[in-house]
């Protein structure tokens, strides 16, 4: 029987443990709970870190070989946060290696802004991973993890 007071302590210790994110098998295509696991996870770290000054909250997410190639594995992450405030749905591509978001954000006046985020996937070791498109910026180190954000037309 688990005592109230220890309630606290699990409770603690199971929200410290990341989220796994995997894949059906190292060498199989996602399945669509890692897909879904990563992409709402992912979105919600977003929103949660959208101040902060670097992106290394969201290293967990980043395709260890792509850190790796461009040798960020042990520095500050320079990549814009979307001010994700709501996750709205979200699509997978048939290659199963995209996937469309549509998030609600919040701009500078507070007014919600639905976009559009597109993301890249891949798999390493099993586990499912954001694959940025591009090489980080020569100058300034900066890289984005999306393909595509856009703000979606407003319907009246």
């Amino acid at each position: 029987m688990i005592r109230f007071t220890a309630l606290p302590v699990l409770l603690v210790a199971c929200l410290a443990v990341p989220v796994p994110v995997r894949a059906a098998a190292p060498d199989k295509e996602p399945d669509n709970d890692a897909i879904y696991v990563l992409t709402k996870h992912f979105l919600a770290t977003m929103g949660t870190h959208r101040g902060d000054k670097n992106a290394n909250a969201l290293r967990e997410f980043i395709d260890p070989n792509y850190l790796k190639q461009h040798k960020l594995t042990d520095a500050d992450l320079a990549a814009p946060i979307a001010p994700v405030w709501g996750i709205d749905t979200y699509e997978i591509a048939d290659d199963r290696r995209t996937v469309l978001c549509f998030v609600e954000t919040k701009t500078g006046t507070d007014a919600v802004v639905k976009e559009a985020i597109l993301l890249r996937l891949s798999v390493h070791e099993g586990k499912v991973y954001l694959l940025p498109a591009k090489a980080p910026d020569a100058k300034t180190g900066s890289f984005t993890l999306w393909i595509l954000r856009k703000r979606t037309p407003q319907v009246k």
